[in-house]
């Protein structure tokens, strides 16, 4: 039978443990690779699970290959969050504007892992669906294990994103990207936690709120701020400012503002050589 000769190949007599690290090692390069589809994960792991019953059981029984979380079926998202256990999980549903599924049930499913998402990648709609979702588990509302997060923030209505991130916790969060921000979006992510900080706006800032924003920031090393399109205020205003952040060790300042006021925003910096 063909079970039968299954035992007799290479591939079959590794043992578990090794045959486990080429699923991860090969389901990492999937993750991380900017040719593959973006639900290329579930389409990989229904391949390694329909060559034998061994590869199958070893899968199954290998929950770091269980912790991407994308765009998909629900049969796949509830089988992913079952199958890594307690491990984190990382959620990208960015590339979500051109698959289709039914996404109530995806909702209500991601709600019970809420605690346990480490990275999020996706737009500002599906972020505060994530956040409404209902988890039983929680006494608040946050992501306590969340150290990453980017999200795309076009064309949603910013006071209703800005009042939901002011009332979550993220305690943990090291890195933030924000694309075609506001200043009350962005104020409403500020966190004494954020490492790196990149932001692109969508339209004009005030220096002096973006001062504001950045002063609650006192861990930030790497700042990057994209499109920067500064409203005009007057450079004595902004001059009594110190903006002081200590660890900053890298900024980068681009957009269509004169010269002379990223100039200016950048003498109100304080940090180390």
């Amino acid at each position: 039978s063909r079970e039968q000769l299954n035992r007799f190949t290479l591939v079959s007599r590794l043992p578990p443990e090794i045959l486990s690290q080429i699923f991860w090692t090969y389901a990492t390069f999937v993750q991380e690779s900017d040719n593959m589809l973006p639900n290329a994960i579930p389409i990989v792991l229904s391949i390694i699970l329909s060559v034998c019953r061994h590869w199958r059981h070893v899968a199954i029984n290998t929950p770091q290959i269980w912790t991407q979380l994308v765009v998909s079926r629900e049969d796949y998202i509830q089988a992913a969050l079952q199958r890594s256990g307690n491990l984190p999980l990382d959620l990208d549903f960015a590339s979500h504007k051109w698959l289709n599924y039914r996404l109530n049930p995806i909702y209500s499913l991601l709600g019970e892992g809420l605690p346990r998402i480490r990275t999020i990648r996706c737009s500002a709609h599906w972020l505060t669906r994530l956040l409404n979702c209902p988890n039983p588990g929680a006494s608040h509302t946050g992501l306590p294990m969340l150290e990453e997060l980017w999200f795309d923030s076009e064309g949603y209505h910013e006071a209703s994103v800005s009042s939901l991130f002011l009332s979550v916790d993220l305690p943990r969060l090291r890195s933030l990207t924000i694309v075609r921000a506001t200043h009350s979006i962005a104020s409403s992510l500020t966190r004494p936690s954020v490492v790196h900080l990149d932001v692109s706006f969508r339209h004009r800032v005030a220096p002096m709120s973006l001062i504001d924003v950045l002063a609650g920031m006192h861990q930030l090393q790497h700042l990057e701020l994209r499109d920067f399109r500064a409203d005009v205020e007057p450079f004595a205003v902004i001059d009594t400012h110190t903006l002081s952040l200590p660890n900053l060790k890298y900024v980068l300042l681009t957009g269509q503002a004169p010269s002379v006021e990223m100039a200016h925003l950048l003498r109100c910096l304080e940090c180390s050589d």
